[in-house]
């Protein structure tokens, strides 16, 4: 049945294509000059086109309706226009792309076009890159995010309440983000929203694992790295509004020669429809701010950027759902990460160079129910840092070399309060004796080099190579990637990358408490017990292509870490209180992927075999992470030009958890129960860390959108609305097991999902 009907559409979008033919050229906005090699793509058809040495570009067979038109050039600010077909005949449309130096060249320019139907697909490397028309496409968030739209394959976040990415076994602290190429600390939010990167305001967003970039940060897993949105040449507004949370982003030109500025911010409501008589929901708010300014300056393109994101929440301490808790018996979290920065580039005629420098923060704080009594922490991190490049590009080869310098500097300080200060008090730290502290400063100087060759034979070459300078030891990290297309609709690949990191996070990655507290805690290397850690990773696969529309890839993978810090192994309570070990992981895996992209339908698959274990000199445990087997697969079919259904289906076995002592209550963010839900101060059980072994994990969810075009004064407008309905199936998850009572036996913690019904609404004018 299901194969008729997935054959019956596809027939049904073949009839609906049209005769119209889309042509124009694409030119410079600065000298009018035509562009050559520029990508022009019909972002919900599968019509896709290369300027030629005119910069003309010509796309037959459009179906009749609107459309949305992407065009992007390598040097130059992509567009996004809206584009109204007719039945037949000719539309004649020529763009101008403003330039903005070499900035776009830290990303994957990739020979796939973009897609709106579906997804662009797992692919059989980790080299991944999402436009934002792809994230808003994806099956697998009941509302666009950044970061979930890169789950799959290797790359895993946890269910229901993610707490960071996880890629090839790694903890959620070894994946580097960068905004901009600027660094940024804890990009995510807790109880309602993950990603704290507003669609609205970002263009794309790429994962680096195996290769390497100028925009690559220090980190054992690889570098997600995002792309703010460029401010158009006319003012507009897009805007989102939904049952969790939210936000609005304004660009356009400021009247002041060309200069852009974009704005966006956002915000969360976990605690809005939450009973005040109910002591276990969560308390508090979210929100992240972003400013993007663009302008000529000094013969090149000045782009500056900042970004600010701060969460707070309060939970209660006991497990109470009857009445109030005082502040004494709650306990709270924030943490606010900070980074503002500027980039200059300019071409010239071998390539172009590049200026950027850096100035970003992340602190956290929380007042904790601990064993040995309420007790307080703080953690900080402070960088500064320039980078010099310089990218030269000939027909084969694109090469770019720097020098990156930067400065960090970390604080720990784990305090017990004295037990007459309620747990809420403002002042705690500053007026409580330390009992654990670590500090950390230092510099680090790494020279960089990166080389892409593309050889006629069919070989592809990807090639890096790092050395650093930090605390009078040199630290080489080399990386090649190998790409040969054995076949037309072949291509085989492998990789070997090793990766240093000088910071590393001390929250307990195994404690519960990370669904609403997934803030990174740094210390840097050098300080006593932190290491600088090291990862190797290699991998190889095979992908086939038999058609234009399908997409099948196979890898295998190993990801050796050492020197990793593991709070885990000696530690009962959610970040380190008294110390913390280093030890080392191994991680294997088997991935399979699959797509299918048809102009109304698009199919992904992924699933994921691996075995990792993470261990120190006495203790050896699977992190809760590493589930042994998972599987995603999402349909999204256009049943309309403007309507679009969804489904995702996601499916986790061999799961490992760590046992709590006590008991605990734990539901995400639900709106049939009016909130998110947390009661108790959630130990780990060190007799048995990771050893509980959690029944199969499925969900299911189904979304509808629908949205409309519309002139408004001459002014275009687009507005959406959509709705999910999550875990179709009605299934109770189990989240861990807990030992409470007085017969000390395991008791199942349920977890519903993230919320049964989601419904919002956005728009663009």
């Amino acid at each position: 049945m299901l194969l008729a009907v997935l054959r019956l559409v596809v027939v049904t979008a073949q009839l609906q294509l049209g005769g119209a033919t889309v042509t124009g050229v694409v030119r410079d906005a600065e000298t009018e000059q035509p562009l050559v090699g520029a990508v022009v793509v019909m972002t919900d058809e599968p019509r896709s086109a290369l300027t030629d040495a005119k910069g003309r570009y010509v796309l037959r067979d459009v179906t009749a309706g609107p459309h949305q038109l992407s065009i992007r050039a390598l040097g130059f600010a992509s567009r996004t226009l809206h584009v109204l077909a007719p039945t037949t005949g000719l539309l004649d449309l020529h763009v101008s792309l403003a330039p903005r130096g070499t900035r776009l060249a830290t990303l994957v320019v990739r020979p796939t076009p973009e897609r709106r139907i579906g997804y662009e697909g797992a692919r059989s490397r980790d080299e991944r890159l999402r436009t934002i028309d792809e994230i808003r496409s994806s099956p697998f968030a009941v509302a666009p995010d950044i970061l979930l739209t890169l789950t799959g394959g290797t790359v895993r976040a946890t269910p229901e309440s993610p707490d960071g990415l996880h890629l090839r076994g790694g903890a959620t602290d070894h994946v580097a983000y960068a905004l901009d190429g600027l660094p940024v600390f804890s990009p995510y939010h807790a109880a309602g929203m993950f990603s704290a990167w507003n669609p609205d305001a970002i263009d794309a967003v790429a994962l680096r694992t195996a290769t390497a970039s100028a925009g690559d940060l220090a980190a054992l897993s690889g570098t997600v790295q995002v792309t703010s949105r460029a401010p158009g040449d006319v003012l507009r507004t897009r805007g989102v509004v939904n049952t969790t949370h939210v936000g609005l982003s304004v660009d356009g030109p400021l009247g002041v020669g060309d200069l852009r500025l974009l704005l966006s911010a956002r915000a969360g409501y976990p605690a809005a429809a939450a009973p005040l008589s109910e002591a276990s929901y969560v308390r508090g708010g979210t929100g992240d701010r972003m400013l993007a300014l663009d302008a000529s300056a000094f013969g090149g393109r000045l782009h500056v950027t900042g970004y600010d994101a701060e969460d707070e929440i309060s939970v209660s301490s006991v497990v109470d759902t009857l009445s109030p808790t005082p502040a004494a018996q709650r306990s709270a979290f924030d943490w606010h990460s900070r980074t503002i920065g500027a980039e200059w580039t300019r071409r010239v005629a071998f390539g172009g160079v590049r200026l950027l420098s850096w100035s970003a923060r992340g602190d956290a704080r929380a007042m904790w129910a601990a064993l040995g009594g309420p007790s307080s922490m703080s953690s900080s991190r402070r960088d500064v840092g320039l980078l010099v490049s310089a990218t030269q590009r000939t027909l084969q080869t694109i090469t770019t070399s720097g020098v990156r310098v930067e400065h960090s500097r970390t604080g720990y300080q784990v305090n017990t309060l004295p037990e007459t200060r309620p747990l809420g008090t403002p002042d705690g730290v500053g007026d409580s004796s330390g009992d654990f502290t670590r500090d950390a400063a230092a510099w680090l100087a790494t020279a960089f080099a990166t080389n892409d060759l593309a050889l006629r034979t069919g070989v592809a070459l990807q090639s890096a190579l790092s050395v650093a300078v930090f605390g009078r030891r040199v630290y080489t990290s080399p990386r090649v990637e190998l790409r040969w297309q054995a076949a037309p609709k072949l291509t085989v690949h492998g990789s070997v990358a090793r990766r240093h990191q000088f910071a590393q996070s001390v929250r307990n990655a195994e404690s519960v408490v990370g669904n609403v507290f997934p803030a990174d805690l740094y210390l840097g290397a050098g300080v006593r017990g932190t290491p600088v850690a090291q990862s190797t990773n290699t991998a190889a696969g095979v992908a086939y292509q038999p058609t234009t529309s399908t997409h099948i890839g196979v890898q295998a993978y190993r990801a050796q870490l050492n020197q990793i810090v593991l709070v885990a192994a000696n530690e009962v309570e959610p970040f380190a209180t008294h110390r913390f070990d280093s030890g080392r992981g191994t991680s294997r895996g088997v991935t399979i992927d699959a797509t299918l992209n048809t102009p109304r339908l698009g199919v992904v698959l992924s699933y994921l075999w691996q075995r990792v274990s993470y261990a120190t000199d006495g203790v050896r445990y699977v992190p809760s992470h590493a589930a042994s087997h998972v599987f995603q697969g999402g349909i999204n079919l256009h049943a309309t030009s403007t309507t679009s259904i969804r489904l995702g289906v996601v499916g986790e076995a061999g799961r490992r958890a760590s046992v709590l002592n006590g008991p605990f209550e734990w539901e995400s963010c639900n709106l049939r129960d009016r909130g998110c839900e947390f009661g108790g101060s959630p130990r780990i059980d060190l007799r048995a860390n990771g050893t509980a072994a959690i029944p199969l994990y499925a969900r299911a969810d189904l979304g509808v959108r629908k949205h409309w075009i519309a002139s408004i004064r001459q002014r275009q407008t687009e507005v959406a609305v959509y709705g999910t309905i999550t875990n179709l199936l009605g299934r109770s998850n189990v989240l861990t097991y807990s030992r409470a009572g007085p017969s000390n036996a395991l008791a199942p913690v349920d977890m519903r999902p993230f919320a049964p019904l989601v419904l919002g609404m956005e728009w663009h004018f």
